[in-house]
Formats: C-alpha cells, sequence, structure tokens
C-alpha cells in the first residue's frame, strides 16, 4: 500500500486516553511508521474529561517531535484536536481556530455523539459550513444515532461534511454491528476517509495498512487514507471517489 496519512490519532503522551507517556508516544508513532504511514495529526480530545488545551497540544507535539526525529523517525507529526460535540457549542471562533485539524483553522475533527444525536446534530454542522468550516465527523459507525439509519449523514454531507470511519471498526474491533454499520456507510458512499484513532501499541494502535484487505478494493483504500486527507490539509477539492465495488466483511 501506498503512503497513507492518518487524521485522527491519540498520540500525545500524558493527555488524554492515548498514550501514558513519550516513550510509549514514540513507540506508536514508530509502529504507525512501520505500516507506511508518513503524516499523523496529533488529535487528543477535547470534552469534559479531557478538555485539551491548544497551547498544551502544542507543547507535547513538539516533545514528540523531537523525541521522534532523535529515534530516526522520518514522519510529519500535524496539530489537531478531537472535538466532543457539546464542547464545541461553548468554544468561540478563536478556540476553534486554534484547533484546527493539521494546524488549518478551517477543518475541524467532530466526535459524533456516543448517545442518540441531538436535534442540533445537522443544523451545528451546517452552521459550521456557513462559516468557512469543513467539519469532519468522526467514527460515526460508533454512535447509536447512526448505528440504526445510517442516511442521517447524508444531509450533512451533501452540506460539505467530510465523514471519517476507523480502520479498527472495518476490521471489526468494536462489535459485529459496529462493522457492518462501517462497511454500510462505506458502501452507499458516506465515508470520505478512514484514520486509525489510534490510542496505543496494545489494543489501540494503527491499521490503517489493512484497509485495502478489509475492502477488497485498493483504489478506493488509497482514496480514503491518502487521497481525501491529503486533499483536506492542501485545502483542495476532493477527487472523484473511486466506486465500491462489493465489499465483504472479514
Amino acid at each position: 500500500m501506498d503512503a497513507v496519512i492518518d487524521l485522527h490519532a491519540h498520540i500525545l503522551p500524558a493527555v488524554d486516553d492515548g498514550p501514558r507517556d513519550l516513550e510509549a508516544a514514540v513507540a506508536l508513532v514508530a509502529d504507525a511508521h512501520r505500516l507506511g504511514v508518513r503524516t499523523i495529526a496529533a488529535t487528543p480530545h477535547v470534552n469534559p474529561t479531557y478538555f485539551t488545551r491548544p497551547e498544551t497540544t502544542a507543547a507535547r507535539l513538539d516533545e514528540l517531535r523531537e523525541a521522534v526525529a532523535a529515534a530516526g523517525i522520518e514522519i510529519e507529526l500535524l496539530p489537531g484536536a478531537e472535538l466532543d460535540f457539546t464542547t464545541l457549542a461553548g468554544l468561540d471562533g478563536a478556540e476553534r481556530a486554534a484547533h484546527g485539524l493539521g494546524g488549518n483553522a478551517q477543518l475541524l475533527l467532530v466526535e459524533t455523539p456516543f448517545t442518540a444525536l441531538p436535534l442540533s446534530f445537522a443544523t451545528t454542522l451546517l452552521e459550521l459550513r456557513g462559516d468557512g468550516i469543513i467539519p469532519v465527523l468522526a467514527h460515526p459507525e460508533r454512535s447509536p444515532g447512526i448505528l440504526g439509519d445510517i442516511e442521517q449523514l447524508r444531509a450533512p454531507i451533501e452540506s460539505g461534511t467530510v465523514v471519517q470511519v476507523n480502520a479498527g471498526s472495518l476490521l471489526g474491533r468494536f462489535g459485529r454491528r459496529v462493522q457492518q454499520t462501517a462497511h454500510a456507510i462505506v458502501a452507499a458512499e458516506l465515508c470520505h476517509l478512514v484514520a486509525s484513532d489510534m490510542h496505543n501499541v496494545g489494543d489501540r494502535l494503527n491499521e490503517l495498512d489493512r484497509v485495502a484487505e478489509v475492502l477488497g478494493n485498493p483504489t478506493l483504500a488509497r482514496w480514503l487514507t491518502f487521497e481525501v486527507p491529503e486533499a483536506l490539509l492542501a485545502g483542495s477539492s476532493l477527487s472523484l471517489r473511486p466506486p465500491p465495488g462489493r465489499l465483504e466483511l472479514l
């Protein structure tokens, strides 16, 4: 598989439920690099439990970059955040911009609620688009509000929201129902990119190298793991989506 860009990863040490210390963070990055990942956006949680501030992200990212370079790992590490849907509403424009995905103030990684979708779900995403921001909706396949009705993604997508599915979901790491939903989202062409959402080298590692295998479609896998994230980081239009073909659950 070609080089991969991972736009959702918890790699910063001791800020959320990701790696506990710098050594574990470097090991996580090294493992991703071994699998072909060449760019990673560090996306710590910004939620009531882990309210990671932009200055904390910047400081820990500098620390991790230095340690990764010292270890001889050639990889690009970018800033970002995974914004809790409810927390997002309390942030002003400057605060949102400081959490921009890949350092891009017009790109925000927004976590799909792990509850029934709030009435403001589609409206909030539409308002972000009205402010010139592209919301990247993180792992909707894991949301109870989406599991029974993936068509709820269609209206936000039509207004410009980008949908991100976890590699682990496609591989069944979160159970059969989440896996089936993830595959259904891809098959319905409601997914734009796949990311790792990696947290540690144990049970939440980077598995983006297996996306082509699980989808049975290397062309689509490259679009989801390289072409789309590359375009988002560059502020470019997305290339034409390859057809999903027939997807088989492993």
